[in-house]
């Protein structure tokens, strides 16, 4: 490489410029780990040293070990900051923390606070450049990710939001906390904190969240205020307030036929049975939990809007007629319903449309997953008004679907909206259940009229 840019790019390094670690949730794990544990960090990934830098500013007093692959200078700021304290400087040992499976990885520390490299296997492809993780894993987060968890009981990592739709490590993570927009200098890159630690403890760990919840949640208001300079947004409110998500989609707003609207009061009341009934089934007990908070905002734990999810999915499961009865297609140029299928910067924007409103200068091709035709074969499209009571209905069943999982389940899409959440993407899977369930409240709704 021949510059620090491309070498940044090869090793996924993007220093944390911003304060992570102000979040109440993360003073209530810190003040659970130091009581049980010797406070001796390792910072693996260390780079410029940011966040040892932020961690003290915060008041976290710790015995640092710092390693990276290629140390630079030390941030001036911690060691000014270091100095000030009377705290000696800390040397950084170069060592390349993932090769070969980690063997160079220290042993013995209690704790691991770290920004690791993040590059997707298909984006280092698509680069032409080394990819440095494992082979069975998908980005070399998730390799660093595993490394630090195989060597420390406690660990505290800034990892890509995409996270919650992994599956990966969920039953060491004891809670996330989504970072506010334009986090790191280089990239917008939608970021979490996750906080793990031992599976032994965890029962113990959200128990005590329980206790002092409230407190942690009054705490979290406002933490992170709209900073002018530096043009962070303060939480987006789209679907993450107590008002959206136990709200019912209004149909006028939403374009709906009252024909639609019947149908859709009638399935959502179903929804919240399935998810009730689903809550104490051995699947959802056996789905790990954990603390999620978007920015200032707390979310619930994951088991929750898990159940949310799952519930929705049952209704397919249950359904078999609506898997076999239509065949839905993405990606054809004649298909007749439309989808934006990603937010825009500025807010929640994912909605499904008519084909005709998809500009002609966009071209439908089988690779592509922001702009779709959708082509549903089934004969009750041939009806009056039937493409647009299907788009009215998959549109409020959307909204619906957001507000109740909170996005968790939705992937992160580039960077972090203006209002502040992140930019979702919906995925093909989800989007052709969404129109299956409509097409088939609506084909029921005709059935009974007869």
């Amino acid at each position: 490489m021949n510059n620090q840019k491309e070498q940044n790019t090869q090793w996924g390094r993007y220093m944390t410029t911003s304060n992570p670690f102000v979040h109440p949730f993360f003073a209530f794990w810190w003040d659970f780990v130091k009581q049980r544990e010797e406070l001796r960090v390792l910072e693996p990934f260390v780079g410029e040293g940011h966040l040892p830098y932020h961690m003290t500013l915060c008041g976290y007093e710790a015995q640092w070990g710092f390693n990276d692959i290629r140390p630079v200078t030390l941030y001036e700021k911690l060691e000014a900051l270091w100095a000030s304290k009377g705290q000696r400087a800390v040397t950084v040992t170069q060592e390349d923390m993932l090769l070969n499976n980690g063997e160079h990885f220290p042993k013995g520390y209690p704790i691991i606070i770290t920004n690791p490299p993040f590059l997707a296997k298909n984006s280092a492809a698509r680069k032409k450049i080394p990819y440095q993780g494992s082979a069975e894993d998908a980005d070399v987060y998730q390799t660093a990710l595993r490394l630090c968890l195989n060597n420390a009981p406690y660990v505290g990592i800034l990892i890509p939001e995409s996270f919650l739709t992994q599956s990966l490590f969920l039953d060491r993570c004891w809670g996330t906390i989504q970072m506010p927009r334009e986090f790191f200098k280089k990239t917008k890159h939608p970021v979490m904190l996750a906080l793990f630690g031992p599976r032994a403890l965890k029962e113990v760990f959200l128990k005590k969240f329980e206790e002092s919840k409230e407190d942690i949640i009054r705490q979290s208001a406002g933490v992170y205020k709209k900073d002018e300079r530096s043009g962070r947004g303060s939480p987006g409110r789209a679907h993450n307030n107590e008002n959206h998500k136990n709200a019912r989609p209004d149909f006028h707003k939403v374009h709906l036929s009252a024909k639609a609207f019947g149908v859709l009061q009638g399935f959502l009341d179903q929804w919240q049975s399935q998810k009730e009934k689903d809550v104490n089934t051995r699947e959802l007990l056996s789905t790990e939990d954990f603390v999620v908070f978007r920015q200032d905002q707390y979310l619930g734990c994951y088991r929750n809007l898990y159940a949310w999810k799952h519930a929705f999915d049952q209704m397919i499961e249950q359904n078999p007629r609506l898997r076999k009865k239509a065949s839905v297609l993405c990606n054809v140029a004649n298909g007749q319903i439309g989808l934006f299928a990603t937010d825009s910067t500025r807010k929640a924007s994912i909605r499904f449309v008519k084909s005709e409103q998809i500009a002609e200068h966009i071209s439908i091709v089988q690779s592509a997953r922001s702009v779709s035709k959708i082509k549903i074969e089934d004969n009750y499209l041939e009806q009056p008004r039937a493409i647009e009571d299907i788009i009215g209905l998959s549109n409020a069943l959307l909204e619906y679907y957001r507000g109740r999982t909170q996005d968790a389940f939705l992937t992160g899409f580039q960077e972090v909206r203006l209002d502040g959440a992140v930019r979702k993407r919906l995925d093909f899977v989800t989007a052709k259940k969404i129109l299956l369930i409509s097409l088939g409240l609506l084909k029921k709704h005709q059935k009974k009229a007869l």
